[in-house]
């Protein structure tokens, strides 16, 4: 999917399966090539991540992987880097490898990295995260996530997040789940600016809606359980005036309209942030106080379309 000649932008979110392939030393060298330093002829999405590169371990020279763009003025889209702290695609020896292993090892009780990847000793419930296949995020991912998300309040932008690993309990099984998701929808409780979250990994659809945030939720059903006769992909568009996010899922996939009120009329309004509980694994229903959504008169005309599937998220702008 990296090459540089494109007819649509693709913006890559990493996930497990990049990494059991390549080391992040590699898969920097392919974001910097093929994203960051990536300028379309016809748009300029503004991308931009934390270039700040990491210290040096056997090797290993690599980067954040998370960024941020601008799809059309006024909104920003956020991808994550779900597998920050992780055991997957660092060197033994690195610091958020022994982090991650240590972690794991907690959970499970014993370092057999083969077994860390099941859920075999693990009871049912959130502990049942705590596997190789999953991560967290840094802290230092966490405060530049807060940072940005300040920064679109102060704007009154839209913002969209996206990443490989899912946020809500209610969206997705507890084995799909970020291990500390916990603080990511902290942070999004704090802020005005998000209307929505999308991700993949579970390989089963799921949605959640935080009716303390009005948060949306959305995971993607996975290409690789899906028959090769049957389609797997959705179309999203995001709508200014009523403000929503429109899903015309494909296939398998599911189609939502996901309506939101603009960061400006939340601000307002006095909406009620919080982050979301969601422990039985159910969705909490409810945006605002009143159940309405909002126009953003700053972008009357302007439709932000997006075509997802399970590890990619093309964007093209239409004004």
């Amino acid at each position: 999917m990296f090459r540089n000649e494109q007819i649509i932008t693709l913006f890559h979110t990493l996930g497990n399966h990049e990494l059991y392939n390549f080391d992040r030393a590699a898969m920097s060298y392919l974001f910097d090539k093929y994203l960051f330093e990536h300028s379309h002829s016809e748009h300029s999405f503004g991308v931009n991540n934390p270039k700040a590169a990491l210290s040096t371990i056997d090797g290993d020279t690599s980067h954040p992987l998370y960024y941020k763009f601008y799809p059309a003025e006024g909104v920003k889209f956020i991808s994550l880097d779900t597998y920050d702290i992780s055991v997957l695609g660092y060197a033994e020896s690195h610091p958020k490898f022994q982090l991650a292993a240590a972690l794991l090892e907690q959970y499970h009780g014993h370092r057999d990295q083969d077994l860390w990847d099941t859920d075999q000793a693990l009871p049912p419930g959130p502990n049942r995260r705590f596997q190789a296949s999953n991560g967290a995020l840094s802290e230092e991912q966490l405060a530049w996530l807060d940072a940005e998300l300040a920064d679109s309040d102060l704007q009154q932008e839209i913002v969209v997040v996206f990443g490989h690993v899912g946020l809500h309990p209610g969206s997705c099984g507890w084995d799909s789940l970020l291990w500390n998701y916990e603080r990511v929808l902290e942070i999004f409780g704090n802020h005005q600016c998000v209307v929505a979250y999308f991700s993949g990994h579970a390989h089963n659809a799921g949605y959640a809606l935080d009716g303390g945030s009005g948060i949306h939720y959305v995971v993607y059903h996975g290409v690789i359980e899906t028959a090769p006769t049957e389609d797997c992909f959705a179309t999203v568009s995001l709508f200014a005036d009523p403000g929503r996010l429109v899903v015309d899922g494909r296939g398998v996939e599911q189609s939502l309209t996901l309506p939101f009120t603009a960061p400006d009329k939340r601000r307002k309004e006095g909406l009620k942030l919080s982050s979301a509980d969601g422990g039985d694994g159910s969705s909490v229903d409810g945006v605002g106080e009143d159940g309405s959504s909002a126009a953003l008169e700053e972008l009357p005309e302007t439709t932000v379309v997006a075509t997802v599937v399970q590890c990619m998220m093309e964007v093209e702008v239409e004004v």
